[in-house]
């Protein structure tokens, strides 16, 4: 979660004044309306909604968004408690004027995107000897050379033979961060983030119901249509300097419902370019554990918190039907969309861990 004030926290859905800031080019712009998407993938948030201009110059205000690589900066907070939380940073990558309504549509990318549309020109190769993590860092400075990288990712691996990369920036760093047991992208201030793929911890925030909750609605669901039982990870080093023959993880609880006597084998293909054997059992076991804990979804509509992030831990509760008391879980964020005007939230959370 972002950092934010247990003040601020006590104070959403309590009535207190909200405003939202946005600026382009660091130029301040009026958000006539405005939402934030945010999903695991190469781009981490999205931005949809309505820009008008401060002066009144309409037709110049279009001309000046649709300037080449134009940045948009959301912020949004509690005006009274003088707190602001980062909601966005990215360049606008559509826009259209409409005649008559004064204002802008426009939607917009993190800069994930810019980084995914990056191509190796030239392969880049890269010593068995460096570490995993130093070798995201050097990809993803080549490539935003001013961009602050902040690295908490507990691998020390390394690369483990001479890799070549070529295509695609952003599926090297992938690739290397799926054998780091990471997960790379761009934070709402800019910054590139480097960190340990996410588990179950402590919730850093509940959503519960009730007449101090903030849940609206709830809907559960059962994913049954990857029911994973078993995990292959094979060598795939760019330059075939890997000497391991594939490694298998599956459940062997034979009482488990998804064992295969239950349900038959049910596989997870992963190539891996940096692992050595050790390696492959430790990203098998990981991805086990992974496809095991997606067992349960909620969707979940409720007042927002906009510190909120994707990968954080929260509680969630909601009162049973009729006399049935009071459901909890405790889930890892997979999704989520926050409306700027009115912080209302829709999530998408996952189970981790058999449920």
């Amino acid at each position: 979660m972002i950092p934010v004030s247990s003040e601020f926290l006590a104070a959403i859905g309590s009535g207190m004044i909200i405003e939202t800031k946005a600026t382009v080019n660091d130029i301040p712009v009026a958000l006539v309306s405005g939402s934030i998407r945010g999903q695991v993938s190469n781009v981490r948030r999205s931005f949809s909604g309505d820009l008008a201009t401060l002066d009144g110059d309409y037709d110049g205000f279009y001309d000046f968004l649709s300037q080449d690589g134009a940045i948009l900066k959301v912020i949004t907070g509690i005006p009274d408690l003088n707190e602001w939380v980062p909601m966005f940073i990215g360049r606008l990558n559509a826009g259209s004027a409409i005649g008559g309504q004064g204002h802008v549509p426009v939607s917009a990318s993190d800069f994930g995107f810019d980084l995914a549309q990056q191509e190796l020109l030239t392969p880049v190769t890269q010593a068995a000897s460096v570490t995993r993590l130093a070798a995201i860092e050097e990809l993803v400075s080549a490539g935003f050379p001013s961009v602050n990288i902040h690295n908490s990712a507990s691998d020390t691996g390394t690369l483990g033979s001479e890799q070549v990369w070529s295509g695609s920036r952003w599926d090297a760093i992938n690739t290397i961060a799926k054998d780091a047991g990471a997960e790379c992208y761009f934070d709402p201030s800019g910054d590139f983030i480097i960190r340990d793929q996410p588990a179950v911890s402590t919730p850093v925030y509940s959503y519960n119901t009730g007449s101090k909750g903030t849940v609206i609605s709830l809907e559960r669901s059962r994913p049954l249509d990857q029911l994973i039982n078993t995990v292959v990870v094979s060598a795939a080093s760019t330059t075939g300097n890997q000497d391991w023959d594939s490694v298998t993880v599956q459940i062997t609880d034979t009482d488990h419902p998804r064992h295969p006597s239950r349900i038959g084998v049910r596989v997870l293909r992963i190539d891996s370019p940096t692992a050595n054997e050790t390696d492959a059992a430790a990203i098998a076991s990981r991805e086990l554990d992974k496809a095991l804990g997606r067992t349960e979804t909620l969707n979940v509509q409720a007042v927002g918190n906009p510190a909120i992030e994707l990968g954080d831990t929260v509680g969630l509760s909601m009162q049973g039907w009729l006399d049935s008391g009071t459901q909890t879980w405790t889930h890892i964020i997979d999704g989520f969309s926050f409306d700027l005007k009115n912080w209302s939230q829709q999530l998408e959370t996952r189970s981790y861990g058999y449920e």
